[in-house]
């Protein structure tokens, strides 16, 4: 009888001793991989048909084989098509086979303020358009279709922009914007399209206008910028998942916190173009981010390999106290059975 009780206590002191390695594992293990699987999924899909969304706009105005340009109410100065309004001046077209147009501050002592509707819907024979600091409005469509247009200085008094104005100008490379620019597909289908400057004082932008912009490879932001729409969502916008595209944003600037929200390359500029020294480009900041795993991946390799890592000094340590508290239970037990023993043995 007494040796099935002391060896019941045994069996008891190693189950204990079990019971609390395995526990300190799990423990341990929980510590450094728990969060692991805590890491949401960010990926998205985009089902929008672009081209459709763009499509629908040129669809809201009656073309009935002509624009603007040729409308019988219009008056005609040096080739130039042009409508008065109030104390301003509308330029509505020009005459057929001009190459060069020069469009000229005032007409008849008024103002020219506005490019017409229209005006230059598809003239493929125009290579340069020259405009003067007063126009200050550019409708709907105006330049649409003018493929050999290679640049054009839009004046710093311009206020708005129409849409699709410079749609499908498949020639032109380089466009510095003074004005806040919100309506969709201004510049849409511009292929060749490669720098897209906003002036200081800009703030508000609409990245929709580049959808199909393909050769695009940079987006000049002040820190005057405050708003950034878009007519699409943020994961089915274009041109935020073009990889050669790369914003250039002021440090600290609205730009900057949407470009790092939105998971966009960019680089920081002081403001003049130039990168700030001492700023890292997002490419930097995700090539160091990307070091950062890969050293926690070998790190935790090592640890797999060295015997003397925190996976195996846990239960180790866990392991020491038991065989203390297992000696302690077995001098206990050892005491108590002897004088049980003895007290027995005095009774008979």
């Amino acid at each position: 009888m007494k040796k099935l009780r002391v060896v019941f206590v045994i069996i008891f002191v190693v189950c204990v001793m079990l019971c609390n390695i395995t526990y300190a594992n799990n423990e341990f293990n929980q510590l450094t991989l728990g969060t692991s699987n805590n890491t949401p999924n960010t990926n998205t899909t985009s089902n929008t048909n672009t081209n459709a969304l763009a499509n629908r706009t040129e669809n809201n105005i009656q073309m009935n084989g002509t624009m603007e340009g040729n409308a019988n109410n219009s008056n005609t100065t040096n080739n130039l098509n042009y409508k008065v309004v109030g104390n301003e001046i509308t330029i509505t077209g020009v005459k057929q086979e001009i190459t060069t147009v020069n469009i000229p501050s005032t007409i008849e002592g008024k103002n020219v303020t506005t490019i017409g509707e229209g005006a230059f819907y598809k003239r493929n024979d125009i290579i340069s358009i020259n405009l003067p600091n007063t126009i200050q409005y550019i409708e709907n469509f105006a330049f649409e279709g003018c493929e050999n247009i290679t640049e054009i200085k839009l004046p710093d008094n311009l206020i708005s922009i129409g849409i699709s104005a410079f749609r499908d100008c498949k020639s032109l490379k380089q466009v510095e914007i003074p004005c806040n620019v919100v309506k969709e597909f201004v510049f849409f289908g511009c292929i060749k399209l490669e720098s897209i400057v906003y002036s200081n004082g800009v703030k508000k932008i609409n990245l929709s206008n580049f959808n199909d912009c393909n050769n695009l490879k940079e987006i000049h932001i002040p820190s005057s910028v405050t708003e950034i729409q878009s007519e699409l969502s943020i994961e089915d916008e274009w041109v935020l998942k073009n990889t050669n595209v790369t914003f250039y944003v002021e440090n600290n600037s609205y730009a900057m916190q949407f470009c790092q929200k939105n998971n966009i390359k960019y680089v920081v500029t002081n403001g003049e173009g130039q990168q700030s020294q001492g700023q890292q480009s997002s490419e930097q900041q995700k090539q160091s981010q990307e070091k950062q795993p890969s050293q926690q991946k070998q790190t935790t390799e090592e640890q797999k390999q060295d015997p003397t890592t925190a996976s195996t000094i846990l239960p180790k340590a866990g392991l020491k106290y038991e065989i203390i508290l297992t000696i302690i239970l077995i001098a206990i037990g050892s005491g108590f059975f002897y004088k049980k023993h003895n007290y027995w043995k005095g009774v008979k």
